[in-house]
C-alpha cells in the first residue's frame, strides 16, 4: 500500500480472545486523528485445520476465507457494520471506509 495510506492504519498482532481457542489475529486499525481513536478496519484470523472444522468456525457468520498455507487457513473479519454509523458522510466515514475497500482489495491479493 502508499506510503500516505500506511500512515492511516495501524497494524497489530495479538490473539482473538473473543474467538474459541483464541487463534493468533492481524488487527488492522484506522489512526483517527480528531479523536485520537484507534478504529478497527478488520481482522485477518488464522486456524488451524481442526480449528477450521470446527462447527464454531464452520457457521461463523462473519469469516471469509482469503487464502492458506502450511501453517493453515486465513480468514479475514470485517466489521458487520460502518464504524462512523450515521456519520458515513464525515471526512473520517468517508477516510473509514476507502481504507475498508483498499484493504479488502488488498487482503484478497496478498495470501
Amino acid at each position: 500500500m502508499p506510503q500516505n495510506v500506511l500512515q492511516k492504519i495501524k497494524i497489530e498482532e495479538s490473539s482473538c480472545k473473543n474467538e474459541e481457542g483464541n487463534p493468533p489475529c492481524l488487527n488492522f486499525f484506522y489512526k483517527d486523528m480528531v479523536t485520537k481513536q484507534d478504529v478497527i478496519l478488520a481482522s485477518v484470523i488464522r486456524l488451524s485445520k481442526e480449528q477450521e472444522k470446527s462447527d464454531y468456525y464452520a457457521g461463523h457468520p462473519f469469516l471469509k476465507k482469503i487464502g492458506e498455507n502450511h501453517q493453515g487457513a486465513f480468514y479475514s473479519i470485517i466489521p458487520s457494520e460502518h464504524q462512523y454509523a450515521g456519520k458515513e458522510e464525515s471526512v473520517q466515514g468517508k477516510e473509514w471506509s476507502q481504507l475498508m475497500e483498499m484493504l479488502q482489495v488488498r487482503m484478497s491479493k496478498s495470501i
